[in-house]
C-alpha cells in the first residue's frame, strides 16, 4: 500500500476534478450525437390517456422539454439522423458561361 500526504491527496483530488472538467469540455462520449431522433410523452396516469409532458432530443443533440416528467413515460424512436450531406446533382453547364 502506498501512503500519501495531505498534500498528494489534495493534489491528486484537484488532477482529478480537472481531467473530468477537461473531458466534458472536449466533448466525452457522452458528446455523441443520437442515430434517432428520440422522443418521450409523460402521462399522467398507467393508463396513458392524458399526455401531461415531453422531451424531445433532435439529430443535432439538442433539446426541449414541456409539461410535467412523471414516471408514465413512453419512449419512441424518431426519424433516422442523416450523417451525410445529401448530394446534390452537378449544375447545368451553361451556369457556367
Amino acid at each position: 500500500m502506498i501512503a500519501y500526504g495531505t498534500r498528494t491527496k489534495t493534489s491528486l483530488k484537484a488532477a482529478a476534478v480537472a481531467a473530468t472538467l477537461l473531458a466534458g469540455a472536449l466533448g466525452g462520449p457522452a458528446s455523441a450525437l443520437p442515430r434517432y431522433e428520440i422522443n418521450w410523452d409523460y402521462y399522467s396516469d398507467a393508463t396513458l390517456t392524458y399526455n401531461v409532458g415531453g422531451w424531445t432530443i433532435s439529430c443535432s443533440g439538442n433539446g426541449g422539454r414541456w409539461g410535467v416528467q412523471t414516471e408514465y413515460a413512453v419512449m419512441t424512436r424518431g426519424e433516422l439522423c442523416e450523417r451525410e450531406p445529401p448530394t446534390w446533382p452537378n449544375p447545368p453547364d451553361e451556369w457556367f458561361d
